[in-house]
């Protein structure tokens, strides 16, 4: 398995994993997620692989592009009231369904947080779901902690 930055090239497959992640999302948390055009979709992507600060790999085998991982590398300035922040972050991981549980995942986070070390960042953030057990346990087990959370009032 190779791991490298992914192309506009890559757009057909970039695409169809995304849906594959995209309608879990919309399955578990339908009051937060919606059905997308492949249109939109396209849109967004190709967004994203020209966007400054922000790097899409992905890992192959062979000419297949069996997972990806999108990260941004943001500085926030300081205020009166907090420091200057500056960290990575993790914005979306996905793993085909028939190669999950196989390390891809793993090696695409190894690779992100490389990147984003040797450009100077060593402090890596991301979102997931309560909901998303699965998702939540995997980066435990990586070694990340929850840091905030978010609560909400539906009334």
């Amino acid at each position: 398995m190779e791991i490298r930055p992914a192309t506009v090239n890559d757009l057909d497959m970039l695409l169809a994993l995304n849906k594959e992640v995209q309608d879990i999302h919309v399955d578990k948390f339908p009051h937060v997620f919606k059905e997308t055009s492949p249109k939109e979709m396209e849109t967004w992507i190709r967004s994203q692989l020209e966007a400054k600060d922000l790097f899409v790999f992905a890992a192959c085998e062979g000419k297949d592009v069996i997972g990806y991982i999108i990260l941004r590398l943001i500085t926030r300035a300081g205020n009166p009231f907090m420091r200057e922040r500056k960290f990575a972050y993790i914005d979306q991981i996905c793993v085909t369904k028939l190669k999950r549980k196989s390390g891809v995942g793993k090696k695409l986070l190894e690779h992100a947080i490389n990147y984003a070390k040797h450009q100077g960042y060593d402090r890596i953030e991301l979102d997931v779901w309560t909901e998303n057990s699965t998702a939540k346990s995997a980066f435990e087990k990586f070694g990340f902690s929850t840091f905030s959370e978010k609560m909400v009032l539906n009334k």
